[in-house]
């Protein structure tokens, strides 16, 4: 393997480090694999009567396997974990004093997971075609390394990229010639992850067969084997944690699609995955513009056209689940390997044609990737703005820390933590660990009848998206009326968060003219970074570039309980 083969396979691990690192906290759709692999790290198998699931069940039941992949490996690194966090961070830092570090900790494992699904995959493309070309492996990681939603949720909970590294290991197979495995792998995936799977399994089931990849006997039988082990597995640990009978993603497909539930989120035309999500994937189209002329390219060795089965499988799925009426882009997510490995084949097929614009040719796609991947670390930063709940509640824990850890209560403290902040960070992980000093209690309870009434005297502080002050539209006006009158009334606001609003394009256009106008002061700026590695001067800039709005507010209650000072939620 080159040199530049391995800077790139590293850059993808460090790509997908920095996304975890700048974002740490998590949203809803991540919510029951993170908050089960938290029951499951520090409570064990044993015992399931404190799970959160058993409190907070969702909508539909999802599978535990996830999970289990997640918090085994870590409850015998759990000591090393901690003891590496408290020689990083002081005693007062968010991850000392909650277990935010297991968080990062589970999330770096998945991350890990994908980014070796990522590698098996590249390699077998690599391998593959080792016969008509020597750099499509290094294409795959460049073009891989540009696209910025597979990175950034790499490391995410959601059942999708759970499920992203099996998918590549399958397609890895498939790519290989071993038709049967791959699909078995699929199959089981299918079952267990995501039903959607098993539609991208059918469609490239019948391709291999038109393709003459595999004898059809063998497709169907370990095609079959893989649902059927997949079903058994499923039904055998998860019947076991939700303590009924269950097949998670069976019932998640009665519920959604054959009920119609699915709708209930939204619908979208047929074309949106094509003409809408397609441009939020790709940051520059150039996957899907250069996938199209590599469907008709083989550098498979001894042309078995194993890679072009894989993309046109791929773009055969997307128009297969367009036909359902709720879209999400990551419905589509397994498409995305097979798109970039097709591209890479048409790059590398143009690029080791001899002449002229062979060379401008690789050279123009080096530098429209290089550009993307450097929009890709940006958007990073800019999601990092969409976890107020995560911000808010590490806020209050410090507050909380600092307040009582040198005079302890006896009574416990009760936050009420309202539903925007539960979507957008708040988890387990982001409690304040039970101490001699202070016990706190975290309230979700979404009955609104019974937060005015049974335990709003219960609660020390809330973090909750009305303004209590703000009477600048009409809404927010009917919801003050109904609330306190803020800091005379009982209750004082001591936290703001802010939500991620859009870019300032003023101050992008403000920042080009100041280069334009002193490039000097730039060049110097840089010179300045690589002497101290300090990036003060870009980060200050960055920070500019992004617009937020007030989203999340936390009060603490400075009434006793016989006044009646509650929120009319």
């Amino acid at each position: 393997m080159s040199l530049i083969s391995k800077a790139l396979d590293l850059s993808i691990l460090l790509a997908i480090t920095y996304h975890l690192i700048i974002s740490p906290y998590t949203k809803v759709e991540e919510s029951f694999n993170i908050q089960a692999t938290h029951d499951i790290l520090f409570y064990g198998f044993e015992d399931i009567s404190e799970f959160d699931h058993i409190e907070f069940p969702g909508a539909v039941k999802r599978t535990f396997l996830g999970a289990i992949l997640l918090a085994t490996p870590l409850r015998p690194l759990a000591p090393y974990i901690t003891s590496i966090t408290d020689s990083l961070f002081p005693e007062d830092s968010i991850y000392r004093l909650t277990n935010l570090n297991f968080q990062i900790a589970a999330r770096f494992l998945l991350g890990l997971y994908n980014y070796l699904g990522f590698l098996k995959l590249k390699n077998a493309v690599a391998s593959a075609c080792d016969r008509q070309s020597r750099s499509i492996g290094s294409w795959v990681s460049l073009l891989l390394l540009s696209q910025f939603h597979i990175l950034y949720y790499s490391t995410r909970t959601l059942p999708n990229f759970i499920a992203l590294p099996f998918v590549n290991y399958a397609l890895s197979n498939v790519i290989m010639g071993d038709i049967p495995t791959g699909l078995a792998i699929l199959a089981f995936t299918g079952v267990v992850f995501r039903v959607e799977i098993l539609i991208f399994t059918c469609i490239l089931f019948v391709v291999c067969l038109l393709n003459r990849l595999s004898k059809p006997f063998n497709a169907v039988f370990y095609t079959a084997i893989g649902g059927i082990f997949g079903a058994v597995f499923s039904l055998y640990i998860d019947s076991y944690f939700w303590s009924e009978q269950t097949l998670p993603e069976l019932e998640s497909f009665v519920f959604n699609v054959v009920n119609g539930n699915s709708s209930n989120w939204g619908t979208e035309p047929f074309h949106a995955y094509f003409t809408h999500y397609f441009k939020k994937l790709f940051i520059i189209p150039i996957i899907p513009l250069l996938a199209i002329p590599g469907f008709f390219i083989d550098l498979v060795n001894y042309k078995l056209r194993t890679i072009q089965t894989v993309s046109i499988a791929s773009v055969l799925y997307v128009l297969a689940v367009s036909f359902l009426p709720h879209k999400e882009w990551r419905f589509i997510v397994y498409a995305i390997p097979g798109l970039i490995i097709s591209a890479a084949s048409t790059i590398a097929y143009i690029s080791k044609r001899p002449g002229l614009i062979s060379k401008l040719f690789s050279y123009l796609v080096i530098v429209v990737l290089i550009v993307s991947s450097i929009m890709s670390l940006f958007f990073g930063y800019v999601f990092s703005y969409n976890y107020p709940g995560g911000e808010a509640i590490s806020n209050l824990n410090i507050i909380l820390n600092q307040e009582y850890s040198d005079n302890p209560l006896r009574e416990p403290v009760t936050v009420h933590v309202d539903v925007p902040a539960c979507m957008t960070g708040v988890t387990l992980f982001t409690q304040l660990k039970d101490s001699k000093e202070i016990s706190i209690f975290y309230d979700k309870s979404e009955d609104k009848d019974k937060l005015t009434t049974d335990l709003w005297h219960s609660f020390s502080y809330v973090i909750t998206d009305l303004d209590i002050d703000s009477t600048s539209d009409a809404d927010s006006a009917l919801r003050a009326s109904k609330l306190p009158e803020s800091e005379t009334n009982g209750w004082m606001k001591i936290g703001i968060t802010s939500l991620y609003n859009g870019i300032s394009k003023n101050n992008i256009i403000s920042w080009v003219k100041e280069v334009i106008d002193s490039p000097v002061e730039l060049l110097s700026q840089l010179e300045l970074v690589v002497k101290t590695l300090k990036l003060n001067y870009f980060k200050h800039r960055i920070e500019r570039l992004v617009k937020t709005v007030p989203y999340l507010y936390t009060y603490q209650r400075t009434t006793t309980d016989d006044q009646d000072n509650s929120f009319n939620f």
